[in-house]
């Protein structure tokens, strides 16, 4: 059983005996930074403050009285971090498989790309890399141009194919 209370000064709403499901479909929400309505209000994430608590069931009884969120945090255990953490790893992986449906057309290009980078990509490549530490403030052309005339003066090494 979960109990939550969500804080923004200068209220409060806490609400109990929510099960996992119930839980989750707000989390996956406060996880993609989304408003979440409950309790006649809309609460921001970005805001306001949310605690979870795993814990036995709280009777009705401290719910009339208004000693239910003491009951719960007495006789449960804060889980927030995990459960948010949990929540945000699925609202990642939801991003993760948007953008690998994109990633076709961007492979394309960078295929395209290696191949105008001559018979030696990978050997060009981190030539490249090499001058871009050495000189970052200068333009990506000047720095492939110092990655180039360091290959030309540098005989490849025997071994693989130095384009494979």
């Amino acid at each position: 059983m979960y109990h939550l209370e969500l804080r923004q000064f200068p209220r409060n709403l806490c609400r109990y005996n929510l099960s996992a499901q119930q839980l989750r479909a707000i989390l996956d929400a406060w996880a993609r930074e989304e408003r979440v309505e409950l309790g006649e209000r809309s609460w921001d994430p970005r805001r306001a403050r949310i605690t979870i608590i795993d814990g036995p069931r709280v009777p009705n009884e401290l719910l009339t009285m208004g000693r239910g969120w003491r009951h719960a945090q007495r006789h449960g255990a804060n889980v927030t971090a995990r459960m948010l953490l949990d929540a945000r790893s699925r609202a990642g992986e939801g991003d993760r498989a948007a953008d690998t449906a994109g990633a076709q057309p961007l492979l394309d290009e960078l295929l395209d790309l290696a191949g105008l980078l001559g018979p030696e990509p990978r050997r060009l490549l981190a030539a490249w890399r090499s001058s871009s530490a050495r000189m970052p403030g200068r333009r990506p052309s000047e720095r492939l141009a110092e990655a180039e005339r360091e290959l030309a003066s540098k005989p490849p090494r025997p071994g693989p194919a130095a384009g494979s």
